[in-house]
């Protein structure tokens, strides 16, 4: 691995003429002497002074008064360039700004702005800016700060659906961002580019990250395969598998999709030679992006802990092992090591499977090593374990082959998992070098590996079921299965009855055609600097526009959430035409998507408009599976959030009418009580007779924030609202 030197400095008084009048150093990557000033020990290799850089650094930030602490900082390293790093702040808590300055070039390569809301000053609703006008205060900025590099910079057209957290309460500060890549010949170089993030507020320039390699070498673009004979290639090479995912939180909002993705979706075929390039398989990415990212403790699983009461509350406790008899389940499978004891044990819920599981920990007097083990409380099965020594994998010669290992994890699996082997893909095999890895040079030994991961995936009816398998860790050295894990979790799987076909699946991910771009070649050795490996003109399946999975029944294209994905500029329902609201709010995940229209002529129900409200006033959540599921979450929400008060009547199916949206929409503004006040509100009086006094401050309140117009027209608080005018009030609501 490459050194990195850093060395931070800390100046408090640096004196002499700095010999430049222009503050911006017209800095071309050019080897330019440094400049006049105090030359600081160690910063032999910039270009100019710590002064000149602070003087750059104000040019294009601006620092408050108050911000009175000045940090400044200095790092270079081969291959990473040489930088002065700064920072301002202010008292704690009230923010800090910071810069970074190419210390060979003199230009501005990098800020950062925190500045917290002061209390009660917070924004709701939309932005300031559209998306269209932070652009192009983004493209100003770039072009002051980076005049020589500008013009080969071209934002990513993808970008556009990236939508600012809209909230009708207080919210936080909206950013929009953009990433503008380096273009060669016509054609992207993503690893080169211009982040950008925009106060949707104000129109500041929130952050800044720019990167650069002015040494880096781009094949000719003449020569190439056809895209067709790409698009060949890429169904030959990477093609698409049918397989299950499960969707939702957690238990209570799972559903179980059957769809179609790529095999491998970063493989790149070189553009000249059509020679496909695929990366190193690496244990962590299978099992956590490919077998599932839900688990037990060594992934992102949340367990919950049960009282007492919860416990002897629950019905099904009676079925559930003790811990004796799990403990016994233990001790029969995993050897635990001399000198162990047992320190706690415990049954919690598992937040992502809704399984009851024991939790055992035993720990080493004599050592730091340590064993964790997890029982299925229901099946009495071991679901897991991880057993830690004191300093991690030992050194020396590994005493297993892949052979022996295999043979260890597969007698293993007999012993705890008999049950499952025959619903499993066969173990995959995933060698770990010793640490730091070295190419081996011809005609030295080859390196053995030190440790083997085994992952086997869970098939149901023959499909992979993403989330569910098996792993097993082995430290070849002190020949022992070091980690288990066991998912399995239940649910419905839809029957592969009806699917399109896989060409059908290809040419849906293919249908906006690969993308030519230059990238490097993928590492080796577990690690390899960038600057190493040779940059190569490829084509690649761009995930921008193209879908992250395919529906095995419709057909239709979905993004990352199985939320339908359209394509550019496209509105997200197919039968939105000129209606803003309703494709801004679904873009922005406030109005979830579960089929392709939107019926905006229908009438709205009480169950769709409460989730839209609920969403509109908290986090937007990935949906669930169905909208009545969605429903139920978002009524719980309600009930927290005081939109809907505790064993208030509240008819989900009914079409809503304008009086009970007037109350939904104040209570989520957090507006209920003063509401509810009576004879200080004015409204027409034939429209004080209809509206009850309870309500009268709803609705005065709704045709104040323009929900309602009176004005020439009668109101009538039953009339029952469309889905089209739903979107339109909550739209104007966040306006």
């Amino acid at each position: 691995m490459r050194r990195w030197a850093v060395i931070w400095t800390v100046i408090f008084l640096l004196s002499g003429s700095m010999g430049w009048g222009n503050a911006a150093y017209a800095g071309t990557g050019g080897g330019q002497g440094s400049a006049g000033g105090v030359e600081v020990s160690g910063t032999r290799g910039a270009k100019i002074t710590l002064e000149q850089a602070i003087a750059v650094a104000k040019q294009f930030v601006r620092v408050p008064e108050e911000f009175k602490n000045f940090q400044p900082g200095y790092s270079e390293g081969e291959g990473q360039g040489i930088f002065w790093n700064l920072q301002w702040s202010g008292e704690a808590g009230s923010g800090s700004i910071s810069a970074r300055v190419n210390a060979e070039t003199g230009e501005l390569w990098g800020m950062d702005r925190w500045i917290p809301t002061p209390p009660a000053t917070g924004r709701h609703g939309l932005p300031g800016l559209s998306r269209a006008q932070a652009q192009e205060k983004a493209l100003e900025f770039l072009r002051e700060v980076l005049p020589n590099y500008v013009n080969n910079l071209k934002v990513n057209p993808d970008d556009t659906a990236d939508i600012p957290y809209y909230n009708l309460r207080e919210r936080t500060t909206p950013v929009y961002y953009f990433n503008f890549v380096r273009m060669v010949n016509g054609i992207p170089f993503s690893e080169n580019s211009a982040s950008i993030g925009v106060n949707g507020d104000t129109g500041e320039i929130q952050s800044f990250n720019f990167n650069w390699d002015s040494k880096a070498k781009f094949p000719e673009a003449q020569g190439l395969i056809t895209t067709d004979q790409a698009a060949a290639l890429w169904r030959k090479n990477a093609g698409v598998r049918l397989i299950y995912y499960r969707t939702g939180l957690n238990e209570k909002d799972a559903q179980i999709r059957l769809v179609y993705e790529p095999k491998t979706r970063n493989m790149m075929i070189d553009a000249r030679t059509g020679e496909i390039l695929k990366p190193e398989d690496d244990a962590d990415y299978y099992w956590y992006e490919r077998v599932g990212s839900g688990g037990a403790e060594r992934s992102v699983m949340k367990s919950v802990p049960l009282t007492p009461a919860e416990q002897a509350a629950m019905a099904e406790m009676e079925k559930l092992v003790s811990k004796d008899q799990a403990l016994a389940v233990v001790r029969d499978g995993i050897e635990i090591p001399a000198g162990y004891e047992l320190e706690s044990a415990n049954l919690q819920e598992e937040y992502l499977s809704g399984q009851k599981v024991w939790n055992f920990y035993w720990r080493s007097k004599e050592n730091e090593g340590s064993l964790n083990v997890r029982v299925d409380a229901r099946r009495g099965q071991i679901t897991g374990f991880n057993i830690y020594g004191p300093s991690g994998e030992q050194p020396g010669k590994p005493r297993l082959t892949e052979a022996q290992a295999r043979e260890m994890v597969t007698g293993f699996l007999g012993k705890v998992a008999g049950g499952y082997l025959k619903e499993l893909e066969e173990l995959r095999t995933f060698p770990r070098l010793p640490y730091p890895v070295k190419p081996v040079a011809s005609g030295k030994e080859k390196q053995e590996p030190v440790a083997y991961s085994f992952i086997a995936t869970r098939l149901v009816n023959g499909i992979p079921f993403q989330g569910n398998g098996v792993r097993l860790d082995v430290d070849a050295v002190q020949g022992r299965i070091t980690g288990y894990e066991l998912r399995w979790w239940e649910g419905k799987f839809p029957v592969a009855r009806g699917v399109i076909a896989r060409e059908q699946a290809e040419s849906a991910f293919l249908a906006d055609g690969l993308g030519l771009s230059y990238q490097r070649e993928f590492p080796r050795y577990g690690y390899e600097p960038p600057a190493d490996r040779p940059v190569r003109l490829v084509y690649t399946l761009d995930m921008g526009k193209s879908p992250s999975f395919i529906d095995a029944f419709t057909g239709a294209g979905l993004d990352p959430e199985f939320q339908p994905k359209p394509g550019k500029n496209q509105p997200v329902f197919t039968d939105l035409s000129g209606n803003m609201a309703a494709d801004l709010l679904a873009k922005a995940r406030i109005i979830p998507v579960f089929e392709p229209a939107f019926h905006p002529d229908a009438k709205l129900t009480q169950r769709d408009f409460l989730i839209w409200l609920v969403r509109a006033t908290s986090w937007q959540p990935p949906a669930t599976g169905t909208p009545d599921q969605e429903f139920e979450r978002a009524y719980r929400q309600a009930v927290m959030l005081g939109i809907v008060k505790p064993g208030e009547e509240y008819r989900p199916q009914d079409e809503i009418t304008k009086l009970t949206m007037a109350r939904l929409i104040i209570r989520a503004l957090g507006w209920g009580e003063p509401a509810a006040l009576t004879g200080i509100w004015a409204l027409p009086p034939d429209v004080m007779k209809l509206v009850p006094a309870g309500d009268q401050g709803c609705v005065a309140l709704a045709v104040g924030l323009g929900i309602f117009d009176l004005t020439g027209k009668k109101f009538d608080p039953g009339e029952k609202l469309s889905r089209a005018e739903g979107a339109l009030a909550l739209y104007r609501l966040l306006k």
